[in-house]
């Protein structure tokens, strides 16, 4: 998989590792590098990519991005993260790149489409069962 991504400032991108290093230091478990996602797919068209990637940046605005507390997908590949708040102004965003950027992609995740986006930073997925799982929120719900 492929994917458009934000990554933290650097005063966030520290506590986010902070707590990822704690998780593999005591428990085993190995996090991305902090960011979160706008889109994922099986391929994409980089050539055309880059070039529209690069306008929509520079037509932008800088953004805020707030996030707190722990997340949940369950499933087949259960992924613990922290929550990103969905306000407005980032749907805006969200939406405004997935139209410009989605015909240049093949195998579109559904999960980053704009009505089912749930933003949020990756912190341990594929390693969580039942046991591990109480283990993470016990250690993670004291900071």
């Amino acid at each position: 998989m492929q994917a458009i991504v934000s990554f933290l400032d650097s005063k966030n991108d520290r506590t986010v590792r902070s707590l990822s290093k704690e998780l593999e230091k005591t428990l085993g478990i190995h996090a991305p590098d902090p960011h979160f996602s706008f889109q994922s797919a099986t391929e994409y068209n980089f050539a055309k990519l880059e070039a529209r990637l690069h306008m929509f940046a520079k037509r932008s605005r800088r953004f805020r991005a707030h996030a707190g507390g722990l997340g949940l997908f369950t499933g087949f590949i259960p992924t613990l993260y922290i929550p990103v708040v969905r306000t407005p102004e980032l749907s805006r965003l969200h939406l405004s790149l997935w139209r410009t950027i989605s015909s240049m992609a093949s195998g579109l995740s559904p999960h980053y489409k704009p009505e089912s986006w749930v933003p949020h930073i990756t912190l341990a997925r594929d390693v969580i069962d039942e046991r591990s799982l109480s283990k993470v929120i016990g250690r993670l719900c004291r900071k």
